[in-house]
């Protein structure tokens, strides 16, 4: 799901998943959320990922397009 209405610099997206399987094996919910600006042909981008059983985290990413 993202969300950036005509205007918006930035992008806001959201993901939310549940496991049960060889990963985990009595199961997991996880979820990100994550804000996007693209800067010419580069698009920065902030991510909180984080679940039920791990401690979350904040990953920065950088991508650029050529």
């Amino acid at each position: 799901m993202a969300y950036a209405p005509d205007g918006w610099p930035i992008s806001v997206s959201g993901t939310f998943g549940y496991e049960d399987g060889a990963f985990a094996p009595d199961g997991k919910s996880d979820w990100a959320v994550s804000a996007e600006r693209d800067f010419g042909p580069a698009t920065l981008a902030l991510t909180w990922i984080d679940s039920d059983v791990d401690a979350g985290a904040v990953v920065a990413s950088a991508f650029v397009k050529f």
